[in-house]
């Protein structure tokens, strides 16, 4: 292989690398949602002002949570709750950034699988999975920091870059629905996507890599 050829397969591994990095995540975020079943001990610290059962408090939760996975246009309602315009809206951009996080995400991973295949079947690289460990790893940590030390302005920032209004900012007596989502609950479950994205990035690194090693050398030795 000559200098060339190896700088672009380089670039194309780096490339990749950021697909596959951006794909993990997605996966993680989605897979971390599904487990509605934290709620309870994620939000111990909520408000229940309105006397919901639990019951109801955790229907209510696993609504939002399928409003917000499914890409098709839904009208989000809560048992017991209202809601007002603005915090309509709200959750209504809240869910774009997730179908934008989801399709861009799976886009990306099933791009990275394809082109995956092509550089350890033809340029005989895996590295790229590698790349792709360490550049989320360091996202993880420095989100990690960030959600341990800093996660009141690190909060407020996120949502003042995401969102170009404050209805982020909501109003207890026309959208009770913030007192079953305290704070606390947001920084837990930041930590547990951060934990769940952290096993898939093991699975990738000790699991999948190797595998693909061994099949990178296999193909290295028929060509010899």
């Amino acid at each position: 292989m000559n200098e060339k050829s190896q700088i672009n397969t380089s670039l194309l591994g780096w490339f990749n690398a950021m697909l596959l990095a951006l794909g993990i995540f997605a996966l993680a975020l989605y897979i971390a949602l599904l487990q509605t079943w934290v709620y309870p001990q994620f939000a111990s610290d909520r408000i229940n002002e309105r006397g919901l059962s639990d019951y109801t408090i955790e229907e209510n939760y696993k609504t939002l949570i399928r409003y917000n996975l499914d890409p098709r246009d839904k009208i989000l309602e809560f048992q017991g709750l209202e809601m007002s315009e603005e915090g309509r809206i709200h959750f209504e951009e809240v869910k774009q950034i997730f179908k934008a996080i989801f399709i861009s995400g799976f886009i990306s991973l099933g791009a990275s699988v394809l082109l995956g295949s092509y550089l350890t079947r033809i340029k005989k690289n895996s590295r790229y999975m590698l790349r792709a460990v360490r550049l989320s790893i360091g996202i993880v940590i420095a989100g990690g920091i960030a959600a341990a030390f800093f996660f009141d302005e690190a909060f407020v920032l996120f949502h003042k870059l995401l969102f170009s209004n404050d209805y982020w900012i909501f109003d207890r007596s026309v959208d009770p629905i913030i007192d079953y989502l305290p704070e606390s609950f947001f920084r837990r479950i930041a930590i547990f996507i951060g934990a769940v994205w952290l096993m898939l990035l093991c699975t990738l690194r000790f699991t999948l890599y190797p595998y693909h090693r061994i099949r990178e050398q296999e193909l290295r030795g028929k060509i010899e």
